[in-house]
């Protein structure tokens, strides 16, 4: 509720404004709202020209005109903008997200299948490089990398759904990389 005298807001069960001391109706809609107030709500009007109330969308120069003289005097209406109708766009496209999408459970499986391959790679890799002065097992285990690495990036892009997760690949990932990592692959579930 707003006090019809200086539109300042009140409570619904005041008798009095606070700021004014004037007298409230109480219930009451604001009967002869003041120049640059809403004749509904009471509200100020903070903009030159302003047509329209911001707390309850009001016209004011419509209203202006209609109520009762005394003490509300009519709001200059602003210039008007013509607006230019524009042609309805055609619907977007459904969204498509890009790369090869799994469920949460399939997410999980090729996660830590992903890590097992980076682990086990890495393990690998740090043993070569240790035994490569002793025995010529290291350069064996070095050698296996050359493989091991691209099928790594490869099922990390599987996880990270650049890459689909095949059979053939599964297979592949449990004979050459890792048992443990060819298994949940072999599980997850299949884009190609």
């Amino acid at each position: 509720m707003y006090c019809s005298k200086c539109g300042a807001q009140y409570a619904q069960d005041a008798e009095f404004c606070t700021v004014c001391g004037a007298k409230l109706a109480l219930s009451a809609p604001i009967s002869q709202p003041l120049a640059g107030y809403c004749p509904q709500c009471g509200s100020k009007a903070t903009i030159d020209g302003q047509v329209f109330c911001l707390h309850c969308g009001t016209r004011l120069s419509a209203l202006a005109a209609a109520a009762p003289q005394g003490g509300m005097q009519p709001v200059q209406p602003a210039q008007y903008v013509q607006y230019v109708p524009v042609a309805p766009q055609a619907a977007a496209p459904p969204f498509q997200p890009r790369g090869y999408v799994h469920s949460e459970k399939d997410s999980i499986l090729r996660l830590i299948a992903a890590i097992t391959n980076i682990v086990l790679v890495s393990i690998a890799g740090l043993i070569g490089l240790s035994m490569l002065a002793v025995s010529p097992l290291g350069f064996i285990l070095l050698v296996s990398l050359a493989w091991r690495v691209p099928m790594t990036v490869y099922s990390w892009g599987i996880y990270s759904g650049r890459n689909p997760n095949t059979t053939t690949f599964a297979v592949l990932d449990l004979l050459f990389c890792s048992i443990t990592s060819g298994i949940l692959l072999c599980v997850s579930g299949k884009e190609g």
